[in-house]
């Protein structure tokens, strides 16, 4: 069984999200600090988790906007690809369970499990344990305390599902194997005399105090629990000889131990079914340690168990993995979550002007794990995006920009190398579908491919585009710029001693660039000055220029 698709209404900062759960993907949340993506990690705990909801006590920090008195009903839904709840002789079975807090008229909130509106009148589903346990949602949250699954302490444990699930399988022959070899093991333990002499008093003790009471119990101090053998199971660490805790693990080492467990299990039992749910896995853990962990959770997700987590790490984001992003941002101190099938992202990029007839729903996806870069990835975890051609223009422009005073890390800036011009417009289609604010710079000489790709994208007609070395034109509506010859001419032209300091260099033109822009900082371009400004733009303000003027012409400033 899988959860496919979980929404949250009312729930802390959402009003209403859905998040899809695609088939053997992790899915990944992304997105700046307190926007909400714990949020909905919890509503999979809360509903999903080892305490079952109803029972659950929600606080006035729970409601939307911390007003339960206009927002009482805290709502999810949980969508499986098989019957989640059994049903009974009364109600038929469902694969779409929901959990609502509700008000009575008592005053008092009551928490239920029903049927979608619409569906069986919305009536109330009394879950199973068993029904529970068909798709349990673990939560390894920021502390990390993994000894709470891998123990006893509740019936929902990992540790403790096992060990029902292995007693079940037993056969009796076994059981009764087992049952004589702790006997065995039992009597030898008798054989120290305190032990002994423990057992008895105990017992002593035990009847004089339940005297009085109508059912006559007695107590043995066993090794085994004749109910479950393997409830004498432990897991243990080893380094050498020598024996550790979980509290002595690395944050990296508890989260693979669990998850080697979930797979281990769900592997061994097909029809055990987990959520695991990781808060930021990469904390604490160094660049090589956070690639190796993103790699085993993509396998564990790729052998059948589910993952979601939330994640400020780059390294995180596979491309493999595209339908399993989402973006998490706040609107109004609302939390919005921006996520693709590939369907959706097909029509995305069609209306963003892709090749109708090349861009379908079935090589979407591949097309994009082809051509995308592991580095072009750091754009999803920015506010605004800046793609380049090039090498020559992601190493220097950060330069001119400092010169300038414009701090592009303050004002969240990434410059995405799109390495080369033909494809500026495929990191232009992914990103905008995501709602990211996206400049391009590019240069009009043909030589580096055609412009008509960017004409039909931005709109502008290819015949008029200016192809003079000193033009640098932008539009700061549609947000894109292009140099009338390419960067490195144009600097030539419009910067006193810029061919000079160059051929001085003896290097590729990369390193030249890059050199230049480092060691002359009266060098200010004023090109960066306008993109600037279009960087610094708020979206409010973008929407009114684009509003009182639909038709804007191209800007072109020489210099």
């Amino acid at each position: 069984m899988r959860l496919t698709r979980f929404s949250v209404e009312h729930f802390r900062s959402i009003e209403k999200i859905e998040v899809i759960f695609p088939e053997n993907t992790p899915v990944i949340l992304f997105g700046p600090n307190n926007v909400g993506k714990s949020n909905i990690l919890k509503a999979l705990d809360c509903m999903l988790g080892e305490k079952h909801a109803s029972y659950f006590d929600f606080q006035d920090s729970d409601y939307y906007f911390r007003d339960s008195k206009n927002h009482p009903n805290i709502a999810f839904t949980a969508c499986f690809d098989e019957d989640f709840y059994s049903g009974n002789n009364y109600n038929p079975s469902t694969n779409t369970v929901c959990f609502s807090t509700n008000k009575t008229t008592a005053g008092k909130i009551e928490n239920t499990f029903h049927y979608p509106a619409g569906t069986n009148d919305g009536k109330k589903i009394f879950l199973s344990n068993e029904d529970k346990g068909k798709c349990q949602f673990i939560f390894i949250d920021a502390t990390r305390d993994i000894s709470r699954q891998l123990s006893y302490y509740s019936q929902y444990s990992i540790l403790s599902k096992m060990a029902r699930k292995m007693h079940e399988v037993m056969q009796q022959a076994v059981k009764d194997t087992l049952t004589d070899h702790f006997k065995n093991i039992k009597s030898t333990f008798e054989t120290v005399p305190e032990y002994k002499k423990f057992h008895e008093r105990l017992q002593k003790a035990f009847e004089s105090n339940i005297d009085g009471f109508e059912h006559k119990l007695e107590i043995d101090l066993s090794a085994y629990d004749p109910n479950n053998y393997f409830n004498s199971l432990r897991i243990i660490a080893k380094e050498g000889r020598d024996n550790r805790s979980f509290d002595e693990f690395g944050t990296g080492e508890q989260q693979i131990l669990l998850m080697s467990f979930v797979k281990a299990y769900a592997e061994t039992f097909k029809g055990e079914n987990f959520i695991l749910g990781i808060e930021e896995p990469e904390a604490h853990l160094h660049p090589i340690a956070q690639k190796w962990l993103a790699k085993n959770i993509s396998s564990i997700a790729k052998s059948g168990v589910q993952v979601v987590l939330t994640t400020h790490s780059p390294e995180f984001l596979d491309i493999e993995n595209l339908e399993g992003f989402v973006k998490v941002y706040k609107e109004s101190g609302v939390t919005k979550a921006k996520q693709h099938t590939a369907k959706t992202l097909s029509e995305s990029c069609i209306q963003l002007q892709s090749d109708q007839v090349k861009t379908k729903e079935d090589n979407i996806l591949q097309f994009y794990r082809a051509k995308t870069f592991y580095d072009q990835l750091r754009g999803f975890f920015a506010r605004k995006i800046l793609l380049v051609e090039g090498e020559t223009e992601f190493f220097a422009l950060p330069n001119y920009f400092k010169n300038f005073g414009y701090d592009l890390i303050r004002n969240g800036v990434e410059i995405v190398n799109c390495r080369g011009k033909t494809q500026i417009t495929r990191n232009y289609r992914l990103f905008k579908s995501y709602d990211y604010d996206c400049f391009c710079l590019f240069d009009a000489d043909t030589s580096k491919g055609s412009n008509s790709d960017l004409a039909t994208t931005f709109g502008f007609d290819e015949q008029e585009m200016k192809f003079e070395e000193v033009k640098f034109v932008h539009d700061s509506i549609k947000k894109y710029g292009y140099f009338g010859k390419d960067y490195e001419s144009y600097l030539r032209k419009v910067i006193v001693g810029y061919s000079k300091a160059e051929n001085l260099l003896q290097d590729d033109k990369v390193i030249k660039a890059k050199v230049l822009s480092e060691q002359n900082k009266e060098y200010k371009p004023l090109f960066i000055e306008d993109m600037a400004k279009v960087l610094s733009m708020k979206k409010e303000k973008i929407k009114e220029d684009e509003e009182s003027s639909k038709n804007v012409n191209l800007e072109e400033i020489p210099f």
